[in-house]
């Protein structure tokens, strides 16, 4: 483990409540269980990392892996995940509002209630995401692929929206209003639906 890697894992470390009364109330106020806004970790190894009601808005986490993070509640918007792995991330009710996560891959991550207002998720991954009760108003999902992501109950959805990205009768449009899109011919890259 490089030093730098080290440095923000211990950044991120979340104080334990026995030793920190004032953190337990925090976090059952719903205050930052720590602060890294504007942070740059780009290239950082976070994966299996517990983080929660994190802020790290800002912050530049370009090409990061944090697969199977468990991020609930934290404050990632107008953060930069372009590219990062964030595979079977727990990110319920998280606030990425203008992130960019273009080529990120979140397959079957759980972004169930996170704010997606206006981030950009093209040529993202999120086969087998869950994106219930997701606000994806003003979101970018040219290219990105849906097939069997939940889509229940999304809020801010649009069907133009939905026909920019790739996806197919396995994604779940429970309460959207919405129609499957037409059939297109996708590929397993990132930004791979053909048109």
């Amino acid at each position: 483990m490089s030093v730098r890697t080290l440095l923000v894992l211990v950044a991120l470390m979340i104080v334990d409540a026995a030793a920190s009364p004032a953190a337990e109330l925090g976090r059952r106020s719903g205050e930052a269980a720590a602060v890294a806004v504007g942070a740059d970790l780009a290239g950082a190894s976070l994966e299996d990392a517990e983080m929660p009601a994190i802020d790290l808005a800002a912050a530049n986490l370009v090409g990061a892996g944090a697969q199977g993070v468990f991020a609930t509640r934290a404050r990632l918007q107008q953060s930069d995940l372009s590219s990062a792995n964030l595979q079977t991330a727990y990110l319920l009710e998280v606030n990425l509002q203008g992130a960019v996560l273009a080529g990120a891959n979140l397959q079957e991550a759980d972004l169930s209630g996170a704010n997606l207002r206006d981030a950009d998720l093209s040529g993202a991954i999120l086969q087998g995401a869950n994106l219930r009760g997701a606000v994806l108003t003003g979101a970018i999902l040219r290219g990105a692929l849906l097939q069997g992501a939940s889509l229940a109950h999304v809020s801010g959805l649009t069907q133009s929206q939905l026909e920019s990205a790739c996806a197919d009768r396995t994604i779940n449009l429970q309460g959207t209003g919405l129609a499957y899109p037409p059939h297109r011919p996708c590929c397993d890259e990132p930004g791979g639906c053909g048109e």
